[in-house]
């Protein structure tokens, strides 16, 4: 799966954890709305439509951009990511 990474997503507003696959030539935007539309639909949480959302890095605080491609960032297979409401 070259066109892809797996990597592990913490999410502090439900205290969760999931193990997820990300396309490598999509933008860090379209994962954002990919990854909270699909929480939408697993908890049917009112949150997840009413805020924006970053992803960060989990072991250097990095906040990744959402206008860069994924495969022009640091995340690799492995990584430990957060999905924080943005403030």
């Amino acid at each position: 799966m070259k066109n892809k990474i797996l990597v592990q997503l913490h999410v502090p507003n439900l205290a969760q954890v999931y193990d997820i696959y990300i396309p490598v030539n999509e933008r860090i935007s379209k994962i954002v709305e990919m990854i909270r539309t699909g929480l939408l639909d697993l908890t049917n949480e009112e949150k997840f439509l009413s805020q924006q959302f970053v992803l960060v890095d989990a072991s250097s605080g990095v906040f990744y951009d959402s206008n860069l491609i994924v495969r022009d960032t640091t995340m690799r297979n492995g990584a430990v990511l957060l999905f924080l409401p943005q403030m």
